[in-house]
């Protein structure tokens, strides 16, 4: 009898420490988990900051090209630059708003197809920067 109460001890405690074994495995997967996510989340983060970051320095760049005394031509071309290090943007234009027509006229193309746009009315579109007279704000169209 009391070497089956014996063995039934040992039993027990193997049972008691197979059961603590998976929990603290379960414990382990959950913390896991949950540090997995807060990884996420803080890489997203960092890559919003980075991003932010990288934005802000092209339009410091961009302010800096403004005040240097330089060709429009140049200063177009510095922009484009800037812009394309940000984003693909091989084609693009730069246009100057005329006020009184309302009609807006390239000052600076690059474009694979066409190397010169004639004046056309303005609209609204996500394929162009807009530049407007001085007393108003540089817009992205």
């Amino acid at each position: 009898m009391d070497l089956l109460a014996y063995l039934a001890r040992h039993v027990e405690t193997a049972f008691e420490r197979r059961a603590a074994h998976l929990e603290l495995g379960d414990r382990v997967a959950e913390r896991t988990a949950a540090l997995s996510a807060t990884n996420r989340i803080l890489r997203h983060q960092v890559m919003q900051r980075h991003h932010g970051e990288r934005l802000q320095a092209a339009l410091f760049r961009i302010a800096e090209l403004a005040n240097a005394p330089d060709t429009l031509e140049n200063f177009y071309t510095a922009v484009h630059h800037v812009i394309r290090s940000l984003l693909y943007a091989h084609n693009i234009y730069i246009a100057l708003l005329e006020e009184k027509t309302g009609l807006l006229t390239s000052t600076y193309v690059v474009d694979e197809a066409d190397h010169t746009l004639l004046p056309r009315a303005q609209c609204h579109g996500s394929s162009r920067i807009r530049i407007v007279p001085r007393h108003a704000t540089a817009r992205l169209g």
